[in-house]
């Protein structure tokens, strides 16, 4: 797609590539009301409540394995916004 041009209709601007294109994207960007521990425990929650309505199999597995990582996150995160913890064991 290199030397074609790409214009973008809405504010008459022209890009000589794809890769142009892309560099010149903004990001959404979102102001968080909760922290990332909250929504972090919020997430184990969702997925362990996901998890006790299936059977037992991978699909449940992997599903717990999730709400774990996302525990340790929230844990991670407690323990790096903390001056005085000492390093997890």
């Amino acid at each position: 797609m290199r030397g074609t041009k790409i214009a973008k209709a809405r504010f008459g601007i022209f890009f000589n590539s794809l890769e142009d294109a892309r560099m010149t994207q903004r990001r959404n960007r979102v102001k968080q009301t909760r922290s990332l521990e909250e929504r972090m425990a919020e997430q184990a929650a969702k997925l362990k409540a996901m998890a006790e309505q299936l059977p037992a199999g991978a699909e449940r597995e992997a599903i717990l394995k999730r709400a774990r990582l996302a525990e340790t996150g929230a844990r991670i995160n407690d323990w790096l916004g903390s001056p005085g913890l000492p390093p997890p064991e």
